[in-house]
């Protein structure tokens, strides 16, 4: 093997290492990256979620206050004042509230009244919660009922998983003594589940679910990162989950750009090993060539044909002239 052949197996043996370092550097570092970047994006889309389900929660609690603190109902709740029902408790009421079901309660756990209807057709629907004529003995808002706290929840009913706010009836000035509470409920549909995720700006899903609440997961897949968190009815029992589906745009543009940077790179090596071969044949092997041609010429003019001379004289000769030259 020739110092030319030998120059250039050198050269591109090293242009090879440096880009299977650079593709392994942009496998190994920049797409996790962008994979990690997915995750944060999806857990913070959960976030959102989280947020906007709380946020329909502190509206229908708002609205529970607001008519707690109300002296009709204050009155209404003593015996006081028996039209407040027929004026106040209609279908047009749930309407403007954007709850399925408004309920009082006395002191004692007792549903003075209670309605309930479907927020689209306006007709009524039996809703167990609000059928009952006491509240459960072990209702968890019994605490709250008798220490005059407002609540917020998740409960499952017969016509699915209902969003549950109560707020303590109080005489129209905000102070009291307490009379009750009431409890105003919205059924948590496959709609209501859009309008939240498009609050949050989110593709969300509902699910039934039995494990034990609060903890989230998440799970890659080809088309989406997945982050579902479960969520605990107000007794504490599993209710549901809700999944959000983060389409894998990042890590594809990513993929895309780390694919064309290799090529580009790969392109770009083998153009720079191209020029670099090129520029030292002509700049210095072909020279060197020329050089040690002459060196022969003039080391084989200058002795008899007769005479033998040792290849290790002409290589000791060569070379010293190289030395020379250089």
């Amino acid at each position: 093997m020739n110092v030319r052949t030998k120059m250039i197996s050198v050269l591109a043996l090293l242009f090879a290492v440096l880009i299977v370092l650079d593709i392994g550097i942009q496998k190994l570092v920049l797409m996790p990256s962008f994979a990690e970047l997915e995750r944060d994006d999806a857990r913070t889309s959960m976030k959102r979620i989280d947020n906007a389900l709380n946020i329909t929660l502190g509206n229908i609690q708002l609205n529970a206050a607001d008519w707690g603190n109300w002296a009709d109902a204050y009155k209404f709740v003593q015996g006081k004042n028996p039209e407040f029902v027929m004026t106040n408790i209609t279908t047009a009421a749930l309407k403007q509230l954007q709850v399925n079901t408004v309920m009082l309660v006395d002191l004692e756990g007792n549903v003075v009244v209670a309605s309930s209807g479907d927020l689209e057709s306006g007709a009524p629907l039996d809703i167990d919660l609000s059928a009952n004529a006491r509240l459960p003995e072990n209702f968890p808002w019994r605490r709250n009922l008798a220490a005059g706290k407002p609540a917020k929840g998740l409960v499952k009913t017969n016509r699915g998983i209902m969003m549950l706010a109560g707020a303590p009836i109080l005489d129209g000035t905000g102070r009291g003594p307490w009379m009750g509470m009431v409890i105003m409920g919205r059924i948590l549909t496959p709609q209501q589940v859009r309008q939240i995720g498009a609050q949050a700006q989110a593709n969300v899903s509902m699910d039934a679910d039995h494990r034990p609440g609060g903890a989230e997961e998440l799970i890659e897949t080809d088309a989406a990162t997945e982050v579902s968190r479960r969520f605990a009815d107000i007794y504490g029992n599993p209710l549901m989950t809700l999944r959000v589906d983060v389409p894998r745009k990042i890590t594809e543009r990513g993929q895309s750009a780390v694919s064309y940077a290799s090529t580009y790179l790969i392109v770009a090596g083998l153009a720079a090993l191209t020029l670099l071969v090129i520029v030292l044949n002509r700049v210095v092997l072909a020279p060197l060539a020329h050089v040690t041609r002459h060196a022969v010429a003039i080391d084989q003019s200058h002795c008899p044909r007769h005479v033998e001379i040792p290849d290790d004289f002409h290589l000791a000769g060569v070379l010293l002239l190289l030395r020379m030259v250089l």
